[in-house]
Parts: C-alpha cells; sequence; structure tokens
C-alpha cells in the first residue's frame, strides 16, 4: 500500500492598525485658572546702617553725617592708636595709619600719621579738636614726656612737643592737637619750669615710682628713729 504525506502551511501575514479615538466631550481635560492675586499691602523694616572698621595697620572712617570721627588703628589684632576728632561738612573721612619707626632715641612710641581728605580723596588742612592715642610702654617716660609731632616745615624735619598735659588710657598716651600730620610720643620735650599742666602726668616726685619708694621708705625710716629716740630720752630723764 502506497502512503501519502500531505502537509499543509499556512501563513497569515496581516497588519493590523489601532487608531486613537478621537476626543470627545466625556474625556476632555478641563483647565482651572488661579485667581488674581490680591493687593495684598508688604510692610518693609528700614535696614540699620553699619560701619565696619577694618582690621588692618591702615583705618580709613567715613561718616560724613556724625559729628565726631573715631578711629582705631590694628597691628596684629592689637590696637595701636586711634583718633577721636570733630567732624566738619569739608571733611569726608579721616586716614590713619602706622608710619615708619622713627630712629631718634627721643621717640618712644610708633609714629601714627593722620590726615583729612574731602568725597574726591584730596588731603585737605584739619582745624579742629582731636586727641591723638600711641600705644607706649609707661616705663619709658618721665615728667618731660609729651605727645610729639614732626615739625616738616623746617630743613631736615624736627620732631616737637605739641601737648605736654599727657594722660594714660588702656595701654595708650594721649594728648590733643588741632592739626593733622605724624605724632609720636617723646621722650623729653616738656620742661617742670613752663609745664603749663603745673604737674607730672604720672604725680611721681622723681621720674621713677621706685625712686618715690626709697625716698617714702627712708623718710618713715628716720621718723620711726626720731620717735624712738625721744621716748628714750624721756625715760632716762
Amino acid at each position: 500500500p502506497t502512503e501519502s504525506s500531505t502537509i499543509s502551511i499556512s501563513v497569515s501575514n496581516t497588519n493590523s492598525i489601532v487608531s486613537s479615538p478621537t476626543p470627545t466631550s466625556s474625556n476632555r481635560l478641563a483647565y482651572m485658572l488661579p485667581p488674581e492675586p490680591e493687593n495684598i499691602p508688604i510692610s518693609v523694616s528700614p535696614t540699620p546702617q553699619i560701619f565696619q572698621i577694618p582690621v588692618s595697620p591702615m583705618t580709613t572712617i567715613t561718616a560724613s553725617t556724625i559729628s565726631q570721627f573715631q578711629v582705631n588703628v590694628f597691628s596684629d589684632g592689637t590696637i595701636i592708636g586711634s583718633v577721636d576728632a570733630d567732624a566738619s561738612d569739608e571733611i569726608f573721612s579721616i586716614v590713619a595709619q602706622l608710619g615708619e619707626d622713627s630712629t631718634n632715641p627721643n621717640v618712644v612710641s610708633p609714629v601714627l600719621n593722620v590726615i583729612a581728605i574731602d568725597e574726591f580723596g584730596n588731603e585737605i588742612p584739619f582745624s579742629g579738636d582731636a586727641e591723638i592715642c600711641i600705644k607706649t610702654e609707661e616705663s619709658k617716660l618721665n615728667k618731660n614726656s609729651c605727645l610729639g609731632y614732626l615739625d616738616e616745615s623746617v630743613k631736615p624735619p624736627k620732631w616737637k612737643c605739641e601737648d605736654r598735659c599727657i594722660s594714660s588710657k588702656d595701654g595708650q598716651i594721649c594728648g590733643s592737637t588741632s592739626h593733622f600730620t605724624n605724632f609720636a610720643v617723646l621722650l623729653e620735650g616738656g620742661s617742670s619750669s613752663d609745664n603749663p599742666c603745673g604737674s607730672s602726668y604720672n604725680g611721681y616726685i622723681f621720674d621713677k615710682s621706685w625712686k618715690d619708694f626709697v625716698l617714702l621708705s627712708s623718710f618713715s625710716v628716720g621718723t620711726i628713729c626720731l620717735a624712738c629716740c625721744c621716748i628714750i630720752l624721756v625715760l632716762i630723764c
């Protein structure tokens, strides 16, 4: 018998395309506009004015609306000098900085250079009252010490006494002036005979405290010895 084998292959290649549905009223998105902003009053507090003092060997203070300029000069975080001066309409700012150290043995403090400038940065004269303070070792001073200034009107420039009525304040020696230039504390410059202050700034009899101590101690011992001698004489007689 003959066997018959038939294989049927059916290939189906159908591409189906599904189209998107057309939007209808049932699937449309609804958009809601935000409400118009209301006019809400805003309260703004005034910003405070802050004057910053740079910590450097040179300090510039600008404050045209104040009645007094106060300037501190720093070196390595320590106050070396300060200026307290009257303000005026002409003065826009005050610049104070450390000057070159003087080789003059009569200068016993750092040199402080002080100038006044206008709004354009030009140096202008100062003609008010100012206090200059410079850090100084008080042990180096005596009754003839004073706040001095460098007189550059003579050749060569010469250190002269500006204020003999100096005072001590927070480790600084202070004196008054009516002009700006280079300032320093001078060991000698005033004389006790014509000192307008009438006495030494430190109240010592001599120029050193230990000399006053020796004098007072000697006087006390002498007084006690004299009293003892008087008592002995009374007892003997």
